[in-house]
């Protein structure tokens, strides 16, 4: 693909296709995201696809480098499709980490880990806030770590369908029945362009609820509206955990906006108040 020597296929979705690359002059291995143009496509349909991929770059560049955000180079257009050159990070998703690291993450050495991976995320998060990008569709596959439990590097990833707040064009979701929505807050469930930097706050709700526990504290967020918006304990899942993280959890995962954190800088300050065994002022509304 132009300059570039395709090493190997990583992943094909039915949206594109990445390929670990090395680029032929500098020897800089990228993973190459390919857009496929279908063998029928039409001149509307070749636009959109090239739309999609470029509203992901720019989002990305509005972001700018962030050391926990995966970072691309400019898009480019080729026969195979368009192109977008990402950062070649390699990691394990959120909840393999958890996983594999599932003896060093116990006790409250582990709990200390977990809430600082957690507090890598939401700053990387916060920092895509201030450049007026809302994530919309955060995941346990949008968190990549480093193999290791101790100080993991990390990349939030999955900022293709993200929401840019000053801007007057938008993408959306092919259905509402899209596994991305799995844990998205309730109004973007509702209408994809509902989203804010509130909604993104749900969602770091559920991860913080994974990383804690262990476990999912529900399975999506309609499970959590059948349930009438009732978190339930960490503790069910994992007795370890103090009650005091419960408050905190359940306020970002509140069913309405308005009942969360105001903003990411409040729940995370609210977290580590709780993590230095200080009362939280995070009380459920």
């Amino acid at each position: 693909v132009r300059e570039w020597e395709l090493v190997s296929s990583l992943e094909r979705t039915d949206r594109f296709c990445e390929h670990l690359a090395r680029h032929a002059i500098s020897g800089v291995e990228r993973v190459l995201r390919v857009y496929p143009f279908g063998p029928l496509a039409d001149e509307a349909e070749r636009r959109r696809v090239e739309e999609r991929c470029r509203w992901e770059a720019q989002v990305l560049a509005r972001i700018g480098q962030h050391p926990w955000v995966l970072d691309a180079d400019p898009p480019f257009l080729d026969e195979a499709g368009i192109c977008l050159p990402l950062e070649a990070f390699s990691g394990i998703t959120l909840a393999s980490w958890i996983d594999r690291h599932a003896k060093t993450l116990s006790g409250k050495r582990g709990l200390e880990l977990r809430v600082a991976v957690f507090d890598r995320i939401a700053q990387a998060i916060e920092h895509a806030h201030a450049q007026g990008i809302v994530h919309r569709l955060l995941r346990p596959e949008c968190i990549l770590l480093e193999n290791k439990a101790e100080a993991p590097d990390l990349r939030v990833t999955g900022f293709d369908l993200a929401k840019q707040l000053h801007s007057n064009q938008t993408v959306g979701l092919t259905t509402v029945h899209d596994e991305r929505l799995r844990w998205a807050a309730p109004e973007v469930a509702q209408g994809f362009s509902n989203a804010t930097p509130l909604s993104d706050q749900f969602a770091l709700g559920a991860l913080l609820g994974l990383l804690i526990a262990s476990k999912p504290l529900f399975d999506s967020t309609a499970e959590l509206l059948r349930l009438g918006g009732r978190v339930p304990p960490l503790r069910d899942l994992n007795p370890a955990v103090p009650q005091s993280y419960d408050t905190v959890v359940a306020r970002m995962l509140s069913l309405r906006p308005a009942d969360r954190f105001a903003s990411l800088a409040e729940a995370r300050a609210a977290l580590a108040r709780v993590l230095e065994g200080k009362e939280s002022s995070a009380e459920p509304r």
